[in-house]
């Protein structure tokens, strides 16, 4: 079998509350990088996901343009 692209776009929503403590939020993951906009505050995250597959660093303040 052939592994998936990762080259379109991949997008997901969950507009909801957990009792695991998830927040509201919604993701694209394109490639190597993972965006997620988070409802409450309506705060956008950026990752690298090659080189930082536990998203610890959130890049979207040093990199504007690719968080556009």
């Amino acid at each position: 079998d052939k592994e998936p692209s990762m080259d379109r776009p991949l997008y997901w929503n969950f507009p909801h509350y957990t009792n695991q403590g998830s927040r509201p939020a919604a993701a694209i993951r394109k490639g190597n990088w993972k965006g997620i906009l988070q409802y409450e505050d309506e705060s956008f995250e950026l990752y690298d996901l090659a080189k930082d597959a536990g998203e610890e660093t959130d890049l979207a303040s040093s990199m504007p343009d690719k968080a556009k």
